[in-house]
């Protein structure tokens, strides 16, 4: 396997990661609040973003 490859095949197990999760996520919840954003930013913290990508757009309370 080369380079780009092991990138590529990286790059597909964190969409598919992010996007079954996300799915769970905006299926579960039926209006945004601290337990929705909750959910969220370990979504995206458990698909490789980051802790910083995950919370840097969390609206204060």
């Amino acid at each position: 396997m080369g380079f780009f490859d092991k990138i590529k095949a990286g790059l597909a197990k964190t969409r598919d990661a992010l996007s079954n999760t996300l799915g769970n996520v905006f299926s579960g919840f039926s209006q945004i609040d601290d337990d929705f954003y909750d959910e969220l930013e370990e979504s995206l913290i458990l698909a490789d973003l980051g802790v910083e990508t995950a919370t840097s757009h969390r609206p204060s309370a």
